[in-house]
């Protein structure tokens, strides 16, 4: 394999690298239930997760005003910060990023999570130090990360980059798209294999068949 040190692959983290689908369906549950609405699946979740999270809070029939919305959303990440760390990262998370990082491919995380919530989760899972920035929102309302990663590319990417966003949402192909990266999606976490399958881009079923995606990259360029 030759070394190419224009590779940069964007990560996204939950349902990513962090095996935390579960979580959000137990907490949101509780929700539901207070509301008198049906409670969700894994499977249903899969299905109808979408960014921004206001439109998915629609979709299980919530009827709320923005302050509400804002209301229900912070309450939300307060249970969910008291149960964070019980996901375990993805089978093979740190070997596929200790990879990357020991042939030295730059490696930025980009998440629709609150910044000081994701720094908290990459510190415990021991990863920071194989990322060159983990980047978050600066609210708790989950709306887009494209401008997150449109900063990442104007700082700190040139033209001769080859870029590779890694994601599990419709959401991750849109930004991936908004900045012409080649997009892998995984079909493990927050979006359902067929909903993923729809965008053309390459759907991995575990990332060990991302790996395999990377080094033919690595291949061509």
């Amino acid at each position: 394999m030759k070394n190419n040190s224009n590779l940069i692959v964007i990560w996204d983290w939950n349902g990513t690298l962090v095996d935390d689908a579960f979580l959000f369906v137990n907490l949101m549950n509780s929700y539901l239930l207070s509301h008198g609405l049906p409670t969700i699946s894994l499977t249903d979740y899969r299905k109808h997760f979408c960014f921004p999270v206001s439109k998915y809070y629609k979709s299980l029939g919530f009827c709320l005003s923005e302050q509400e919305f804002r209301s229900l959303s912070l309450d939300f990440i307060q249970k969910y910060r008291q149960k964070m760390f019980l996901p375990s990262l993805v089978s093979g998370a740190k070997k596929i990023v200790l990879w990357l990082y020991r042939n030295k491919y730059k490696q930025f995380l980009v998440s629709a999570q609150e910044q000081s919530l994701l720094n908290q989760s990459v510190q415990h899972y021991r990863l920071v130090p194989f990322f060159g920035a983990v980047l978050g929102l600066n609210n708790n309302f989950a709306i887009s990360k494209k401008d997150l990663l449109l900063s990442v590319v104007r700082e700190r990417c040139t033209d001769k980059d080859v870029l590779v966003v890694i994601g599990d949402t419709l959401h991750d192909y849109e930004v991936a798209a908004s900045v012409n990266a080649a997009c892998c999606l995984v079909s493990y976490g927050h979006n359902s294999k067929a909903r993923l399958q729809k965008t053309g881009a390459f759907v991995a079923n575990n990332l060990g068949e991302v790996r395999s995606f990377l080094q033919t990259i690595i291949q061509e360029y």
